[in-house]
């Protein structure tokens, strides 16, 4: 029963880490993922507005 219990454990462990290691992943990618897509809705605005210059 002891082998059971620190097997039980271990995993336990390994699901913790693996959940934590998930939600920290989610805390960092999401904000900057926004952060880029931001920037590229801006660049994109920027150079819809600016008149093109006629070419000779």
């Amino acid at each position: 029963m002891i082998l059971a219990t620190g097997w039980i454990k271990f995993w336990e462990a390994v699901l913790v880490l693996g959940f934590g290691s998930f939600a920290l992943l989610v805390l960092i990618v999401i904000p900057l993922g926004a952060r880029d897509i931001l920037r590229l809705f801006k660049k994109l605005d920027s150079n819809s507005v600016q008149p093109k210059e006629p070419q000779d």
